[in-house]
């Protein structure tokens, strides 16, 4: 009867440490993949940025040109304006 309390005991505590490593290790498991969810989530941003960063700089880019552009056009009209009116 002795002998079957105390393994009944011992069984119940090795269920019971068994089950806490069980549930550690879980947490662990969850823990890092926070932190992985977390670090590609801060990579995805980061790339985001970048993009929006190099998509505006190509947006400027081509104002800078097309304002170029016109500037190029309305001088040489403007010259042959002047060429034309003003030619003695």
């Amino acid at each position: 009867m002795v002998n079957e309390e105390n393994r009944l005991i011992e069984k119940k505590n090795r269920e019971d440490e068994h089950d806490y490593y069980r549930k550690r290790q879980l947490r662990d498991e969850v823990d890092a993949n926070k932190k992985q969810f977390i670090q590609m989530k801060a990579e995805s941003q980061r790339i985001i940025e970048n993009q929006q960063r190099q998509n505006y700089v190509v947006l400027q880019e081509k104002r800078v040109q097309k304002i170029n552009d016109m500037s190029s056009k309305v001088s040489s009209e403007h010259t042959a304006f002047y060429l034309f009116y003003f030619n003695f």
